[in-house]
């Protein structure tokens, strides 16, 4: 998939829910899944995406520290000034990309 264009970023090692976790459990599913990433692909993205949406402040800063920006699943496009660790996004899924007028209609925030 990564020869065919796809970027693959970092997610946590199993998929846990980061908010009321400790520094030291953040810190090790960071860690794995950066470890695994670098291991499996020629180019790992410097990117997270937040389990869920859901974080804390410890795992905003730890995250701040161990990345060059993270997604969170807040509807919406990136505009000059935003945050770069609590980027909103577009989703999309199988619902709106099977033909093109949805697709269109998904990232001008009609569907």
């Amino acid at each position: 998939m990564e020869s065919g264009g796809i970027a693959f970023g970092s997610h946590t090692a199993t998929h846990t829910i980061l908010e009321g976790r400790t520094d030291a459990e953040i810190r090790r599913e960071l860690k794995e899944s950066t470890q695994r990433l670098r291991a499996e692909l020629v180019c790992p993205s410097e990117w997270f995406c937040y389990p869920k949406g859901q974080y804390d402040q410890i795992a905003y800063k730890i995250v701040k520290e161990s990345y060059a920006g993270a997604l969170t699943t807040r509807r919406g496009v990136v505009r000059r000034g935003d945050d770069p660790f609590q980027l909103r996004r577009i989703g999309i899924h199988n619902d709106v990309s099977k033909t093109i007028p949805l697709f269109a209609c998904r990232l001008t925030a009609l569907v």
